[in-house]
């Protein structure tokens, strides 16, 4: 069972390491999500057939309306830009159709399932759900790349000892070399080492990625609950 653990630091090329450390990592992560989404865009405006016919471009003015509305979707469960913040089960389902919504072909059709435990510290969830848009868009781009049909799975538990585990799978395509994963795992990395955390990607059966995060040491409430969904997405 091919297993990388990715706690280590890694070399970055020359002058990048230098640029990282004077950026704060909000601003980058908000700047490769944007990235990401106009990628789409521009995919989705250049290979639409018969983009100079009237009915046509109504078609595609509606299909980049909605990726636009996808965007801020994400942008609102990840820092609630425009909105007041919700709880965070219903932020980390929010987050995870959006990113499927927008990253997916109009062909395809992703199924997901959100399961999570509340009785997190506000900090703790807001690193949650960082790490949690990028590992459910690698799953969609890399895992699901021209495949009509998927699965993605998010776990959110607390371990025996108290610590923080997010687990996100899909079983599209795998990879022997998760590096090939590129800047959203980097994040992913550079996330869970700030808390003292581990990262480990297990790429047999199916693509599973696992964050660890040492305890909070925080009391968590007397009953713990854990809500769970499942949906089909269909761009």
């Amino acid at each position: 069972m091919p297993t990388s653990y990715l706690a280590e630091e890694k070399a970055a090329p020359d002058g990048l390491s230098s640029r990282r450390n004077v950026e704060p990592i909000e601003f980058r992560q908000l700047r490769h999500q944007t990235k990401n989404a106009l990628q789409r865009i521009l995919i989705h405006v250049l290979e639409a057939p018969g983009v100079s016919e009237n009915l046509e471009n109504q078609r595609l003015a509606h299909e980049v309306a909605r990726r636009i509305e996808l965007a801020a979707a994400i942008s609102d469960a990840l820092f609630g830009f425009t909105r007041g913040l919700e709880p965070l089960f219903v932020r980390l389902q929010s987050l995870a159709e959006s990113v499927i919504a927008l990253y997916t072909d109009t062909t395809q059709i992703i199924r997901l399932d959100v399961t999570a435990m509340d009785g997190w510290s506000p900090e703790r969830e807001e690193t949650i759900l960082r790490i949690a848009y990028e590992l459910v868009g690698n799953a969609v781009k890399h895992g699901m790349h021209m495949r009509l049909l998927g699965r993605i799975s998010v776990w959110l538990f607390r371990a025996a000892g108290g610590s923080t585990v997010l687990s996100v799978a899909n079983d599209g395509w795998q990879t022997e070399n998760p590096t090939r994963f590129g800047e959203g795992l980097e994040l992913v990395e550079e996330l869970a080492r700030a808390e003292g955390g581990i990262v480990k990607v297990t790429t047999y059966p199916q693509t599973v990625v696992e964050v660890r995060l040492p305890d909070e040491k925080i009391r968590p409430p007397e009953r713990s609950r854990v809500a769970r969904t499942e949906i089909e997405i269909e761009p």
